[in-house]
């Protein structure tokens, strides 16, 4: 940053728009400003910026700016707030600093048959704090119960939508039920859901559970860059015309792709959600794109443009085709990144003293 910049003030002010705060700076910033995520220029005499109110924000913008970067009272208390009560809590709940006697508390607590482990309590403490959040533990450490154990101790998170794959649609309502959570799976023909959708009374079932595909027929779709959306796609359909607290989407590594309809089916569908949970041992499957677009799920407001996101943070190289090979993450902006995304989700190894995979042999007898 040039000496001039370095003495020319930039102030962040709380905007009218309760999604924004409002950044007033001279010219000389312009370059640096327009490439932070969320950032849009408000001109026509006004000259000011828009910024996504998130505290990702206001770390862009203290390493962009350092001294330079005056906030308003009110900015600077939503930020200590915003750290106090909701995101340090997440750090020592996902780092696993979690006192003792509360787990104990907690377990002597939970209502139901099922006596959950130490990890699960602190994953549903965390999962509950975060607000919006990702589990991202080893394959059989009971993320279906861990999460259930958040729906159950915290009921501000109900009513609650469960999007699955269709092969463990009845294992969530099996382990809801351990816990005492009423549910209804909807997997039904056509004209049955709708009928249970138009008459759902989330006192009596608080949690309905589906899969990806019955979703994406009874929801409107969001839109994704220069993708054209038909009529169909944009009716608001049965699930848009119920109040959903939490969306917990199961093995969300399948909604990594942006352009495919139950990606944009499950955006449509957690648009005014307070809670979104998301579930998978395997986030990254290929390059930290993938990763991106989950987080562009779990919070939209913190990750709304990949483009500045990738020219920010992302290590990638352009052929003569336009195809895009992703090397990592830029060193300049790790440090950024991680601090960024890191309280977002939390990953529990699988401990030794679970047991291992067992096997069954069944035998079955072939028709003539």
């Amino acid at each position: 940053m040039s000496v001039l910049m370095s003495l020319t003030p930039i102030h962040v002010h709380m905007d009218a728009d309760p999604k924004r705060f409002r950044l007033k700076s001279d010219f000389i910033h312009k370059s640096h400003i327009e490439k932070i995520p969320g950032a849009i220029f408000k001109g026509r005499g006004s000259d000011y910026w828009h910024l996504p109110k998130t505290y990702a924000s206001l770390i862009v913008l203290t390493n962009l700016f350092k001294g330079s970067l005056v906030l308003d009272d009110d900015v600077s208390k939503w930020a200590s707030d915003e750290w106090t009560n909701r995101i340090g809590p997440a750090y020592d709940l996902r780092n696993g600093l979690i006192d003792k006697e509360l787990v104990d508390k907690v377990i002597t607590i939970t209502p139901g048959i099922y006596v959950p482990k130490d990890y699960q309590v602190a994953g549903a403490l965390y999962l509950a704090t975060a607000r919006n959040a990702f589990l991202f533990d080893e394959m059989g450490n009971g993320k279906t119960l861990t999460t259930g154990m958040a729906l159950r101790l915290y009921p501000d998170t109900l009513p609650a939508l469960v999007v699955c794959p269709k092969s463990v649609l009845y294992t969530w309502k099996k382990e809801l039920g351990y816990l005492g959570i009423n549910s209804i799976v909807l997997d039904q023909i056509p004209a049955k859901r709708k009928q249970i959708l138009e008459n759902y009374d989330p006192e009596e079932t608080p949690v309905i559970i589906t899969s990806y595909k019955i979703l994406t027929a009874h929801t409107r779709i969001s839109g994704y860059g220069n993708i054209t959306l038909s009529d169909k796609d944009k009716q608001k359909k049965e699930f848009n015309h119920i109040q959903f607290n939490t969306i917990i989407v199961d093995e969300c590594h399948k909604i990594k792709d942006p352009t495919s309809q139950q990606t944009r089916a499950v955006w449509a569908v957690s648009e005014s959600c307070q809670y979104r949970f998301g579930l998978t041992g395997t986030p990254i499957e290929s390059d930290v794109l993938d990763f991106y677009f989950l987080l562009r799920w779990i919070a939209p407001d913190e990750f709304p443009s990949r483009v500045r996101a990738q020219d920010r943070y992302i290590d990638f190289e352009t052929d003569w085709f336009g195809d895009i090979t992703i090397n990592g993450l830029l060193p300049e902006t790790k440090a950024e990144f991680e601090q960024i995304t890191q309280w977002h989700w939390r990953r529990q190894l699988k401990p030794d003293y679970l047991p291992g995979k067992e096997f069954e042999y069944r035998y079955c007898e072939l028709a003539p």
